[in-house]
């Protein structure tokens, strides 16, 4: 038995998952960020 209510235990389960996910896709995206940065700073040289 959980000791909150079930909203409460939704919104703890939602605060623990969704930082890890958000951490998890920047890391993929980190990259093409990167290149389009460095390509659009090349473009405008």
């Amino acid at each position: 038995m959980i000791p909150v209510s079930d909203t409460q235990a939704y919104r703890q389960f939602g605060n623990s998952v969704v930082v890890p996910v958000v951490k998890a896709v920047a890391s993929y995206m980190a990259p093409f960020i990167e290149q389009a940065l460095a390509t659009a700073e090349a473009g405008s040289q």
